[in-house]
C-alpha cells in the first residue's frame, strides 16, 4: 500500500520549505516526516546507527584519515538531505496531510531516535569494536595530554594479548566506574622494580622514550621495590611517570579489566583546539 493511499483526503496542509531543510538538520529524517516522506526518513535514521557500525566492522575507524573522511561524509549527506527536504517541500506547497504528519508524531519521532541512540551507544564497544575516549588529564604525557581525544580499539585484546607498551583503556576492581589509560610495562610473571625512574625488568634495564619527567607533589613515585606481576594481570604506568595514578597505587590490572587499546589520536581540545596534536597514531616506544 502506497503512503497516498492513508493520507486523509480534504485536509490539504502547507509545508513551509525552510522548515523541512532545518527539520532534517536538527534531526535525522525529521525533515522528511514533515514533508510527507516517512520511508525516506526510517531509512535516513536507520542509515545513521549502520554507518556507526559498518565503521567499526570494517576496521575503518582505526584509519584516522577515514574516521575524518566518514565525519565530512556525514556532515555532507544531512546537508544534502536537508537540501532534498526542502526541494520537496518547495514543489509540492499544499499536499494532502498523511496520519503520521501530527506535531505529537514528531515529538515521537525524536524520542524514539533518542531511545534508539540510549540503547546502541552504550554498547558501541561489544557490538561495533571501538569507543572514543576523552582524555582529562596528563599523567600520559607526552603521547596524551588533557584534552585529547583518543579512539580504543575495544575488541583488540579478545584476539591479542596485551604487549610491552600497549596504551590500553581499563577499570581496576578497587575503583569502580573509574577508567583508566597507562602504558602496559609488565605482563604476568614478569618481576618489576624502578630504581631512581629507571625501569628494570627481570633484572635488564629497559629503555623507555616515551616517559616524561617532572617534579612531583607526590614523593616516593621514583622507585619501588621488585613486584612479581601475578598470572591473568599485567602491570601499568603513567608515561608522566612521576605524576600518575597507576599500578603503583592500586595494583596490577587484571587481564580482563582490560577494555581496549588506545590506536590513535584523532582531536585535541584546551583552551582553542590544537591542530599539532592530531591524527596521530600511538606507538609502543
Amino acid at each position: 500500500m502506497s503512503e497516498a493511499a492513508v493520507a486523509e483526503p480534504g485536509k490539504l496542509r502547507r509545508r513551509r520549505p525552510w522548515l523541512a531543510g532545518l527539520a532534517n538538520l536538527l534531526y535525522a529524517g525529521l525533515g522528511y516526516l514533515y514533508v510527507g516522506r516517512g520511508c525516506f526518513g526510517i531509512a535516513v535514521l536507520a542509515g545513521s546507527f549502520l554507518v556507526l557500525a559498518v565503521a567499526g566492522w570494517t576496521r575503518l575507524v582505526f584509519i584516522p584519515y577515514a574516521t575524518w573522511a566518514l565525519a565530512l561524509g556525514a556532515i555532507g549527506a544531512q546537508a544534502a538531505f536537508a537540501v532534498h527536504a526542502w526541494r520537496i517541500a518547495a514543489r509540492e506547497h499544499q499536499t494532502v496531510r498523511k496520519h503520521y504528519q501530527r506535531w505529537w508524531m514528531y515529538l515521537l519521532w525524536i524520542a524514539a531516535g533518542m531511545l534508539a541512540s540510549s540503547l546502541v551507544m552504550p554498547h558501541r564497544a561489544e557490538w561495533f569494536g571501538y569507543e572514543p575516549f576523552q582524555v582529562p588529564v596528563s599523567s600520559m604525557a607526552p603521547a596524551l595530554e588533557s584534552g585529547d581525544y583518543v579512539m580504543t580499539d575495544t575488541w583488540h585484546f579478545r584476539r591479542t594479548a596485551p604487549a610491552y607498551g600497549d596504551v590500553a583503556v581499563f577499570e581496576v576492581p578497587s575503583r569502580p566506574g573509574a577508567v583508566f589509560v597507562k602504558r602496559i610495562i609488565g605482563l604476568p610473571g614478569d618481576t618489576l622494580e624502578l630504581r631512581d625512574d629507571v625501569l628494570v625488568r627481570n633484572g635488564e634495564t629497559i629503555n623507555e622514550p616515551y616517559v616524561l619527567l617532572l617534579d612531583s607533589a607526590l614523593p616516593g613515585f621514583s622507585n619501588f621495590s621488585a613486584v612479581v606481576v601475578p598470572d591473568d594481570a599485567v602491570f601499568v604506568l603513567g608515561d608522566n611517570r612521576r605524576n600518575s595514578l597507576d599500578s603503583r597505587m592500586f595494583g596490577p590490572v587484571p587481564v580482563e579489566g582490560l577494555r581496549g587499546r588506545v590506536v590513535y589520536r584523532w582531536f585535541s581540545y584546551d583552551e582553542g583546539v590544537r591542530w599539532e596534536r592530531f591524527p596521530e597514531r600511538l606507538g609502543t616506544d
